[in-house]
């Protein structure tokens, strides 16, 4: 369709689109070994000890090295990999680093995804890691000519590597070879993990994962590529010095003349960045755009386009086409809600909308919160373009709201962040607080900073900003700003951190309250000299000490010896014969509430609602369901293996999506898979109790039952014939 921009390759329509809206990037180097295409138009280009980062018009420069390759997350963030083999991850172009260490001998071949890295060392020391995690597993590659791989659940992995010899596909604990005569010079998995793209000098082949060797398809090529990658799940690109060319399943190409220019695959399509030009964008078309745009369509969504174009020219024509597609005008406006969603072109957007509004309209009952919904997506995308992120629909979804604003958050587009904040009606404070933040590091003079005047969000927090002001040296306003914060126990916990023992005792002091007098006693130096110091003249924090506190410190006869209380002393020797034991789990009990209390602070600065869980159980659950590994990490020392492990059921076992990461738990921690094979056949799972029933230690009887549960009958027979037990095996028969 040359009017449309659409190419057929075998029997699919595909169209390549400009984000119009979106700024044209400044001019760059376009060597893919210098230059990395990031996710939205990000560019990264390496040169002259320097990393250049491109969105849009806006360009940042940092200071950086020996750099053998960069990455740039959908977050924000990106990752820089050393020729010396260690890599540094960057929270956004304007902060500090972290930085890990793969190994110290060079890289000889890498790769990096959104979902880790995979390096070969000098020495041949394959290793893959997600970011800021140890390496999963190590091999020996000492050919390897290029990488691929994919990041599976629960920290596996699977590594496809080009060698000298063919292609070595590498799991955590497997290594498998696949012969081939010429290795390839490139390797690329398709995002679904069901392809390897093999890329050759003369050749490109495309062949399943489980037979690298037997390609399904080849295409012979003339010109040299310089750069590959794959367009969703369907095409490979390749471009050269003509352009683009897109392979698909069979001889058929198709060809675009995007000279200079960079490739990135997503899931969704291909993202192209040219110099001095705005993004484009390769696709399939959707069948709802396909319905309503092609020439001579005769779908109900075109008619009620045909209708909105007569009603504009108020004609009785646009009644007589309603009525022709009464029956269908749902579908019709489904389609039209779909198909604007995914349009780059905003006039075209608004028409189609204003036909779903037509139909909207004419239905006597529709559901408009689709509509409403896409129109609200359609104007954030309009803005985020605008600002220089090349953004689709489909990706707009596939990442949550907290997401976006993160996003916008790393590049400080605070205004734009609080603007679609306040659109979508949802909390501003994160925005606010990190506007903050970054007032405070900057060289303007407190007076010149506006926080105070700015902030006036419930959502504040004062604690994180007095932190930060306090670590850039602002000690006035960090006194203004901690003074603020109305929670006790935050100001402690961070004077605490600070290392301001005497601010700490006297806050704590001031505000009376027994959780803060009780965890500034228990962080108080251990020397008595110290302690009597910080703890004199502060009668609060004094009385708590004296009437709860002390036995769990076991020096106050030395205070009371210190004051000279002839009284106290009498009491305490009268009661000298204290039980150690009941001391230490009063220790115990009082570390773990400490604990506690900390975790449901740090939840409810994240906007959590923890104030109505009933019980510390339930705390455990709500981490558990947010991330299991977390909750592991945090609950390990308060509750027993055996609660956790019950916890993990009730949460994950409840949800399908989550039974997989359960079984992985379960046998990694070896849990009772006698209670596992109980609990779900109690909700009919049975297809889960048989996994866990295979796993468990049931003997006689009880195992031959448990088979019948689970609708093993054949199972049953057989172990029934084994035990002898001829009354079970008669009712199997007979069932």
């Amino acid at each position: 369709m040359q009017s449309l921009n659409w190419d057929n390759l075998d029997g699919v329509w595909y169209r390549v689109r400009l984000f119009d809206d979106t700024p044209p990037l400044s001019n760059f180097n376009c060597d893919p070994d210098q230059t990395t295409l990031g996710p939205f138009g990000y560019v990264a280009t390496s040169a002259n000890n320097k990393l250049t980062l491109l969105l849009g018009s806006s360009e940042i420069s940092i200071p950086c090295q020996y750099v053998y390759s960069t990455h740039i997350l959908k977050n924000g963030k990106f990752v820089i990999l050393t020729q010396k083999g260690s890599y540094r991850i960057y929270d956004d172009p304007y902060s500090g680093f972290n930085e890990f260490t793969l190994f110290t001998d060079g890289i000889q071949v890498a790769s990096l995804t959104d979902s880790g890295i995979v390096a070969v060392s000098l020495n041949g020391t394959l290793v893959c890691c997600r970011y800021g995690e140890k390496p999963q597993f190590s091999h020996t590659v000492p050919d390897a000519l290029a990488l691929s791989f994919m990041a599976l659940p629960n920290n596996n992995f699977i590594v496809y590597a080009a060698t000298t010899s063919g292609i070595s596909v590498f799991t955590n604990d497997s290594v498998s070879n696949y012969s081939l005569t010429i290795p390839p010079i490139s390797i690329e998995l398709s995002p679904n993990g069901k392809l390897l793209a093999l890329l050759y000098t003369d050749k490109l082949q495309i062949s399943p994962v489980g037979s690298p060797n037997s390609p399904l398809i080849s295409h012979t090529l003339i010109l040299q590529t310089r750069q590959i990658a794959w367009c969703a799940n369907d095409l490979v690109g390749l471009t050269n010095e003509s352009g683009l060319d897109l392979y698909g399943p069979s001889e058929t190409t198709l060809h675009y003349d995007f000279v200079n220019s960079l490739i990135r695959t997503e899931n969704d399509g291909l993202l192209i960045a040219s110099p001095q030009f705005s993004p484009s964008f390769v696709s399939k078309v959707p069948e709802s755009n396909q319905r309503i745009l092609l020439l001579g369509s005769t779908a109900p969504a075109a008619i009620l386009m045909d209708a909105l174009e007569a009603a504009d020219q108020k004609l009785p024509k646009s009644t007589h086409l309603l009525s022709m597609i009464s029956e269908k005008l749902s579908t019709a406006t489904d389609d039209c809600i779909s198909a604007a969603c995914d349009e780059f072109d905003t006039d075209l957007q608004k028409k189609l909308l204003r036909a779903a509004k037509l139909g909207m309209n004419t239905l006597p009952y529709y559901d408009p919160s689709d509509f409403v919904s896409a129109c609200d997506f359609t104007r954030v995308l309009y803005n985020l373009r605008t600002e220089g992120l090349a953004i689709t629909y489909s990706e707009f979804l596939d990442y949550s709201f907290d997401f976006i604003i993160d996003l916008l958050l790393s590049q400080r587009k605070h205004y734009l962040a609080f603007r679609i904040c306040e659109f979508l009606n949802q909390p501003n404070f994160k925005v606010l607080n990190h506007w903050a933040e970054c007032k405070i590091k900057s060289q303007l003079p407190d007076s010149q900073l506006g926080i105070m005047e700015k902030l006036v969000s419930p959502g504040i927090d004062w604690f994180r900003l007095a932190k930060v002001a306090y670590t850039e040296g602002r000690t006035d306003l960090f006194e203004q700003l901690i003074a603020l914060e109305s929670d006790s126990f935050k100001k402690v916990t961070l004077l605490y951190e600070l290392d301001n023992l005497p601010t700490m005792v006297a806050n704590s002091d001031r505000d009376g309250q027994l959780d803060p007098i009780l965890f500034t006693l228990f962080h108080l130096p251990e020397s008595q000299v110290e302690f009597f110091k910080l703890i004199n003249n502060h009668q609060n924090v004094i009385g708590v000490y004296k009437e709860l506190y002390s036995p769990l410190m076991g020096n106050l006869e030395d205070f009371m010896y210190q004051d000279d209380d002839k009284f106290g002393l009498a009491i305490i020797n009268q009661s000298s014969a204290l039980n150690f034991k009941q001391l230490d789990s009063l220790k115990k009990i009082f570390k773990d509430e400490v604990k506690l209390k900390t975790i449901k602070r740090e939840l409810e600065t994240e906007g959590l609602d923890v104030s109505n869980l009933g019980s510390n159980i339930d705390l455990l659950k709500l981490i558990i369901k947010r991330s299991l590994t977390q909750a592991i990490k945090l609950f390990t020392e308060i509750f027993s293996k055996e609660e956790i492990e019950i916890a993990a059921l009730n949460v994950l076992g409840s949800e399908p999506s989550k039974f997989e990461e359960l079984y992985q738990f379960a046998i990694k921690n070896n849990v009772d898979f006698k209670s596992y094979t109980r609990w779900f056949l109690e909700r009919n799972e049975k297809k889960q109790a048989e996994r866990y029933l295979k796993l468990s230690n049931f003997t006689g009887r009880e195992k031959i039952k448990m088979l019948i549960l689970c609708d093993l009958k054949h199972d049953a027979a057989i172990e029934a014939e084994k035990n002898g037990d001829l009354e079970l095996l008669q009712q199997i028969h007979s069932a």
